[in-house]
């Protein structure tokens, strides 16, 4: 009699912790996830066509509450081309509206590189045979950021936001390097322009998958192997990393983000986290090709939202910091970054 008892009393505690723990998971899947969903442009300093910003523009009239994160580059104002810089000006600031952010995005193009007073370097090309060394007809394009000295990633740099600055463009508060390239030299460099926000931070798998055996794979492999889709921002290297962890359009499909989007509110409720980050983006270049992908996103987002599942916030760089509880880290590293250059001069 004892041991039946006693059988019985352990399958009663097996149902009794199934139940409980049917409760808890149901619980957290009534907890509402908040996802707060980046936005952001690359603009490579390569083509402008009529057709890209007009895709812009139309993306913008359909979603007139989204922020933007503009990641614009000086070197359209450096090309050999006919078309007259202030209406490039023009045409690039209508697109950036009030709430949105500016950026830098800094690729190596031959021009660019020699209007910022640095002598042009040719190799090595992180994408080699992926893409023709004069690439529309202008090389530099993939010659990663690092392989210059900090000297002179803080030349480009000095030269963009003054280039920027002149052409009615906003203070840019953030950075994005060409291929995701950022790394020791270029943080130092940001610091010394006073940008302390750095947005290279990419999953190395979505390059692997991209470019395998690439000078781009192994750099990325070097820099963001602990990057995933889960990874959210956080203070680095006396600066405040905000990675692109979902990729971008050209590369990331609306059917892949959904794929890691699910992963991660996965993971999110099942470690009791309730706040996720997703920073997707696309290039002004071929908005008219993928941009649609980005659509297709916030949709899908925007109707899990009307379903109850999550509670969707779309941020511009310093509402997303302010959010992930590291403005006050943002705001001492300013100070003390100011403090440095102040000392630095004097010297």
């Amino acid at each position: 009699m004892l041991k039946v008892y006693r059988h019985y009393l352990a399958a009663l505690g097996m149902v009794l912790s199934c139940f409980i723990s049917t409760l808890s998971q149901a619980k957290s899947l009534d907890s509402k996830v908040v996802v707060e969903l980046l936005i952001s442009i690359d603009y490579e300093g390569d083509k402008i066509r009529t057709t890209d910003l007009e895709a812009i523009r139309q993306f913008q009239k359909q979603y007139p509450t989204i922020k933007l994160i503009h990641f614009m580059n000086a070197a359209y104002f450096t090309k050999s081309w006919s078309k007259d810089r202030d209406e490039i000006s023009k045409r690039l600031l209508s697109l950036i509206r009030p709430g949105d952010d500016l950026g830098v995005h800094i690729h190596g193009w031959k021009n660019f590189v020699e209007a910022s007073g640095v002598t042009f370097k040719s190799h090595p090309r992180y994408l080699g045979n992926h893409l023709p060394e004069r690439f529309h007809g202008e090389r530099g394009s993939d010659v990663p950021l690092d392989e210059y000295s900090t000297r002179e990633i803080t030349q480009m740099l000095e030269f963009s936001i003054l280039e920027l600055r002149k052409r009615g463009f906003p203070q840019p508060t953030s950075f994005r390097a060409g291929g995701w390239q950022s790394g020791p030299k270029v943080w130092s460099a940001l610091k010394r322009v006073g940008i302390l926000i750095d947005s290279s931070a990419v999953p190395a798998r979505l390059i692997r998958n991209l470019y395998p055996r690439s000078l781009l794979q192994k750099k990325a492999d070097s820099l963001w192997s602990t990057i995933t889709e889960f990874t959210k921002s956080r203070q680095r290297a006396g600066i405040i990393e905000v990675p692109n962890n979902m990729g971008l359009a050209d590369y990331v499909s609306a059917e892949h983000f959904r794929e890691m989007a699910r992963n991660s509110l996965k993971r999110s409720i099942r470690n009791g986290d309730n706040k996720v980050l997703f920073h997707y983006g696309f290039h002004q270049e071929t908005a008219r090709l993928y941009l649609d992908e980005v659509s297709k996103v916030i949709d899908w987002l925007t109707s899990l939202e009307k379903e109850g599942k999550i509670t969707l916030l779309n941020h511009s760089v310093i509402e997303h910091i302010k959010s992930a509880g590291l403005y006050k880290a943002y705001e001492e590293l300013v100070a003390d970054n100011a403090n440095r250059c102040r000392r630095s001069v004097r010297k």
